[in-house]
């Protein structure tokens, strides 16, 4: 931090320092500073990690539709825009992951998402997820759902 302006842009060229902040403090900036230095730590792994977490908690069951449900919300996560049509969501995923039929993606997620349902007798899902959707969730609440849990996850670690 400097008062100087002569200081400060000597120190804007010196390859290690990223920010230079101007007194007094402006607060906000910091924080969204921080914020943006914060999106830099989000790896693919970190994300692969949470997800595999939250679909053993939810007891997803082993298989290909596990799978394909990884990478849908995977890709809902980083790609919030897909998710507004699940149609497109699903194109993405069937070339993600090499498959030519966009519907039978949708199908094998879709039956995945009812059976995870089937299995948990309770209403842990709900509580898990921080969601209520009434009976059960529609496969695109579900993975809205689960993406808004890695952000949480993301946010509070």
């Amino acid at each position: 931090m400097s008062g100087d302006m002569k200081y400060r842009a000597s120190l804007t060229n010196v390859e290690k320092i990223k920010w230079v902040f101007p007194k007094p403090l402006d607060y906000s900036k910091l924080v969204d500073v921080i914020r943006e230095s914060a999106k830099d730590s989000i790896t693919p792994e970190l994300i692969n990690s949470i997800v595999d977490d939250l679909l053993s908690k939810l007891r997803v069951p082993f298989g290909k539709g596990r799978r394909l449900l990884k990478v849908a919300i995977i890709l809902s996560y980083t790609r919030p825009i897909l998710l507004q049509k699940i149609e497109i969501l699903m194109k993405y995923v069937a070339y993600k992951e090499k498959y030519t039929n966009a519907r039978s993606v949708r199908s094998t997620i879709d039956k995945t998402v009812e059976r995870t349902f089937y299995q948990t007798n309770d209403d842990s899902i709900f509580y898990i997820l921080d969601e209520y959707y009434g009976e059960k969730m529609t496969t695109k609440s579900f993975i809205n759902s689960c993406t808004l849990y890695i952000r949480k996850t993301i946010k509070n670690s």
